[in-house]
């Protein structure tokens, strides 16, 4: 993993301890190559895998969040069956997609929560 997506990361994971998540685990390589990046529980208990894309201004915009429904499934249900802790939950897939700019020491950051709700 590059430099520039360790910094995403860890970015997203300041992000969500911010807004009261409890982080609990991070890069997750799941079986059908998907990886969650981070997993954190959000402060009403939901279970959220999170992808983290990163892009530098130079090199465009911010990705469209394309979906991937069935790998993100299935990295989730390798994490919950890993997890005990994760009983009962509820999950969530979410996105943080972050555009560095200002020479790499800041970064514009959008996070999309439930990026597969509505998508059967």
């Amino acid at each position: 993993m590059n430099t520039l997506q360790t910094k995403a990361i860890r970015a997203t994971e300041r992000f969500c301890e911010h807004r009261g998540c409890k982080i609990l685990a991070t890069k997750r390589e799941g079986t059908a190559g998907f990886s969650a990046d981070v997993v954190a529980e959000d402060t009403d208990g939901t279970i959220c895998f999170i992808d983290v894309t990163v892009t530098e201004r130079s090199q465009g915009e911010l990705p469209n969040a394309g979906s991937q429904r069935v790998a993100w499934e299935i990295a989730a249900a390798d994490w919950l069956a890993e997890n005990e802790y994760a009983v009962d939950r509820m999950i969530r897939f979410d996105r943080c997609d972050l555009l560095v700019v200002g020479g790499g020491d800041r970064a514009l950051l959008r996070y999309a929560r439930d990026v597969l709700s509505g998508r059967l």
